[in-house]
C-alpha cells in the first residue's frame, strides 16, 4: 500500500527525506517578491534560500519570468512611496476640509477647533517625513542591486537549459490542452497574453524532468496561492492538489514537497535551529495576499467596503458592504482585523440587506489568520446572484483557541430558503 500510494504520503510523511537529500528549486514569484519585503524579512528568506547551496535549481522557465519582470516589480515598488504619500495628502486635504467645516459652528469654541486640528495636523506630518526618510533609504536595484548580485552566485551552473524549438513547440500543444481540461497547474492563468498563460505548466514539466533526470527529490517552493496549485476545504489549503503530487511521482518517480514561502521559510528556521519570525512570515503571507486581490482586481466582480463597529484583539464586528457588478453563482468579500486578533477567531455572519430578486442563499464565513477574513454566499441551486448590493453583519471573537479551522468555519455557515 505504501509502493502503491507513495505520492499520497510525500507532503506529510517524506518531509525529512526531501529535506535532507532534495533539491530547492524556486518559482520566479518567490525571487520577485524579494523586492516588495521589509528588509529583515528579505534578509531572512535569502539566508534560508542561500542555506542551501549546493543544493539548488533553478528552472529555465523561473529563470526567465524573473528577469523579465524584475524591473517592473523594481519600479512598481518605488512607485509606492509616492502612492502613500499621495495618501496622506488626500488624508490631509480632508481632515482639513473638516476643520474649516466646525469653524462654521460658532456655538462650538475656537480654542477646541485648534486643539482638534493640531492634534490631527502632527501626526501626519510625522507620517510623511517618515516615508521620505524611508524613500531615501530605500535602495535603487535598478543601478546597484546586492539581491541580484547574490541570486546570481547561488544559482551560477544551476539553472536549467532552454527547450529547443521542437521540444517548446510539443510541450506548448499539451499546455493547450491542459488548460482546456483544466488539468493543474495553470489553467487559471487564461487571461495572460500570448504563452504565458502557459508559464506555471513550463515549469511544472521542466522540473519533473529535471527531478527525474538527477534521480533527487525536489522541494518546490511557490508564492502562487490559486486553486490550480492547492487543494481546498473550506477555503483552507491543505496541501497541493493531488494531481500534481500523482503526476510528479509518476513521471520522475521522486518525492515532490510543494511548499508556499511563508511555510518554507517557517521549516527552514525550525530546522536550523533558530526562532522563526513571525513578523516575516506575517509580511510574506500579506504580500501574497495582495497578488491574490490585484489578480481579483483584473475583472472585478465585486466591490467591497468595512465599516468597523467595534474592534479589539478579543472581539471585531462590523458590516461588510458588498457590491456586486455582474451576476456569478458564488461572491466572495474579504475583511480585516484590525488590530490583529490574539489568535484566529470564531466567526458569525446574518446578512442583513440584499437584492430584492436574491432568492435561497447560503452564507458563510472562514479564516485562518489573525488580520482578515472572507465571506462567502452563494445561490442553494448554483444559479447567478442577482446584481446589487449585499451587506453582511460579521462578528470575530476569540473564544476557543486550539480549535482547528474547519471547525470553526461550521460556525459561521448558514442557509437562507
Amino acid at each position: 500500500m505504501r509502493e502503491m500510494f507513495s505520492w499520497y504520503l510525500t507532503q506529510s510523511h517524506q518531509v525529512d527525506e526531501v529535506w535532507n537529500k532534495g533539491i530547492l528549486t524556486l518559482d520566479a514569484n518567490v525571487l520577485l517578491d524579494l523586492y516588495r519585503y521589509h528588509e529583515q524579512t528579505r534578509e531572512n528568506l535569502l539566508n534560508a534560500i542561500e542555506g542551501w547551496h549546493g543544493r539548488v535549481w533553478l528552472s529555465n522557465q523561473a529563470a526567465e519570468e524573473f528577469f523579465r519582470n524584475r524591473k517592473k516589480v523594481i519600479i512598481s515598488s518605488e512607485k509606492t512611496f509616492k502612492e502613500a504619500l499621495s495618501t496622506i495628502a488626500d488624508a490631509s486635504k480632508s481632515i482639513s476640509g473638516a476643520v474649516d467645516k466646525l469653524r462654521g459652528y460658532r456655538i462650538v469654541p475656537k480654542a477646541l477647533i485648534d486643539k482638534f486640528g493640531e492634534a490631527i495636523a502632527k501626526p501626519l506630518e510625522d507620517a510623511v517625513a517618515d516615508i521620505e526618510k524611508s524613500r531615501q533609504g530605500h535602495p535603487n536595484y535598478l543601478f546597484e542591486d546586492p539581491i541580484l548580485n547574490r541570486l546570481l552566485k547561488l544559482f551560477d551552473g544551476a539553472t536549467g537549459a532552454p527547450w529547443d524549438e521542437a521540444q517548446h513547440a510539443a510541450w506548448v500543444e499539451v499546455a493547450e490542452k491542459r488548460m482546456t481540461d483544466q488539468i493543474p497547474p495553470g489553467y487559471k492563468d487564461g487571461h495572460k497574453e500570448g504563452e504565458r498563460p502557459y508559464g506555471d505548466f513550463v515549469l511544472w514539466q521542466q522540473t519533473m524532468e529535471f527531478a527525474k533526470e538527477k534521480a533527487k527529490p525536489i522541494i518546490l517552493v511557490t508564492s502562487e496561492r490559486k486553486e490550480d496549485w492547492w487543494e481546498k476545504y473550506n477555503e483552507r489549503r491543505v496541501g497541493p492538489r493531488p494531481e500534481l503530487s500523482k503526476e510528479s511521482w509518476e513521471f520522475s518517480k521522486q518525492p515532490f514537497l510543494v511548499l508556499q514561502t511563508d511555510h518554507f521559510l517557517e521549516l527552514a528556521s525550525k530546522r536550523s535551529g533558530g526562532e522563526v519570525d513571525e513578523e516575516s512570515v506575517e509580511e510574506i503571507r500579506e504580500v501574497s495576499d495582495q497578488r491574490a486581490r490585484r489578480r481579483a482586481d483584473f475583472n472585478p466582480a465585486v466591490e467591497v467596503s468595512q465599516t468597523v463597529l467595534d474592534a479589539h484583539s478579543q472581539q471585531n464586528r462590523g458590516l461588510l458592504r458588498i457590491n456586486l457588478l455582474r451576476p456569478v453563482p458564488t461572491l466572495t468579500g474579504s475583511g480585516r482585523l484590525a488590530p490583529k486578533m490574539d489568535f484566529a477567531p470564531d466567526l458569525r455572519f446574518s446578512l442583513i440587506d440584499h437584492p430584492a430578486e436574491l432568492g435561497d442563499y447560503r452564507l458563510r464565513g472562514s479564516t485562518g489568520t489573525v488580520f482578515d477574513f472572507n465571506v462567502h454566499i452563494a445561490t442553494t441551486d448554483r444559479s447567478k446572484l442577482p446584481i446589487g448590493e449585499y451587506v453582511v453583519a460579521y462578528e470575530a471573537i476569540c473564544e476557543n483557541e486550539g480549535e482547528v479551522n474547519a471547525d470553526m468555519i461550521s460556525t459561521a455557515e448558514a442557509d437562507k430558503g
